[in-house]
């Protein structure tokens, strides 16, 4: 079997591709969505997507019953990581093929895909919690890792997406 090296924006996509499925990953099993920091007594409260943990007792817990909008978080999380992995083994198989270049606009489109949902996921999300965003002498209630984690990965599948278009885009001589 022979592997074939593509063009560099193309093989900057595939690395675009593969730290935005990572970043992803990491948000979706992460618990800092949502950050509770309690000066006073200087413990934290953090909430993911599917769970929430609380550092003074050491505990981690699911939702019992989750409202509309976390399942649909969830599930646009879910889609966006699928597309993510979607578009890093299309990635791959350009290793695999010289006449990639079906290849290179499903990988565009995938990509494009994952960024849409990953805007869905984080405009719900953020559309939801932006009434409890504050900073006093008590509390602070702020967006945690996660959240700016899957901002990141939609970033990143956005540029993946120009860049496989770039790669499509032939050489003249």
């Amino acid at each position: 079997m022979h592997l074939y090296r593509p063009k560099v924006p193309v093989c900057v996509a595939m690395a675009c591709s593969g730290v935005a499925l990572s970043f992803q990953l990491a948000a979706v099993i992460g618990t800092g969505w949502l950050v509770w920091s309690f000066t006073m007594n200087r413990y934290t409260i953090g909430k993911g997507l599917f769970r929430y943990c609380v550092e003074f007792t050491d505990t981690c817990s699911t939702y019992d019953k989750p409202e509309d909008w976390i399942k649909a978080c969830q599930a646009f999380s879910m889609l966006a990581l699928g597309a993510m992995f979607g578009s890093f083994v299309v990635g791959i198989l350009h290793i695999l093929r010289e006449d990639a270049q079906g290849l290179t606009l499903l990988a565009a489109g995938v990509n494009v895909v994952a960024a849409v949902n990953v805007a869905v996921e984080v405009g719900v999300y953020a559309a939801e919690n932006n009434d409890l965003i504050m900073n006093s002498m008590m509390i602070t209630i702020s967006y945690g890792y996660c959240f700016y984690l899957s901002i990141a990965a939609g970033a990143l599948s956005v540029v993946a997406a120009i860049l496989y278009v770039v790669g499509r885009v032939p050489v003249r001589q």
